[in-house]
């Protein structure tokens, strides 16, 4: 009669601790509305590295592209980065100016994001994005593709 009464406990311990822990689960995958800007593409990684002056991407759907960060080795006074978008890498999209931001390397400062704030639409394809110096960090994680982050709102 005991083993079965343990047995019993041990079940129902069982099932409260399953029940406790799909609740955990539910919590992490809130429900964002679509107007939310999300993280589209992150090629970023921590591997070490080295430089170009370019990155390509591709868009499956209609993106509201909002910001854009690099991962970028600045010159010693540098605080602004002037950038180009290629569109299919031959048609130029648009450009504008990157700013150096926080989020440094704590080890080598010269290493920070570059970011720009957008409210731009990107129809699918592949874009080129260019900047002028052989600054941006790139590795064979990255498919030798500069370090990009790219936030938007998928259509």
């Amino acid at each position: 009669m005991k083993i079965k009464n343990h047995v019993i406990i041990i079940t129902v311990l069982l099932l409260t601790i399953s029940l406790f822990l799909s609740g955990c689960n539910d919590q992490e995958t809130t429900n964002q509305p679509s107007n939310t800007p999300n993280l589209i593409l992150d090629t970023f990684n921590n591997k070490t590295c080295s430089h170009t002056n370019s990155t390509t991407f591709t868009l499956n759907t209609t993106t509201n592209i909002t910001r854009i960060t690099l991962w970028y080795h600045w010159s010693k006074y540098e605080t602004t980065l002037s950038y180009k978008i290629y569109e299919n890498t031959n048609t130029e999209l648009m450009n504008g100016t990157l700013k150096r931001e926080g989020n440094c390397n704590p080890k080598e400062s010269i290493w920070c994001n570059a970011t720009t704030t957008l409210n731009e639409t990107f129809q699918p394809g592949t874009y080129q994005l260019l900047v002028p110096n052989n600054q941006m960090g790139m590795n064979s994680e990255s498919n030798y593709q500069g370090f990009i982050k790219i936030y938007g709102i998928k259509a």
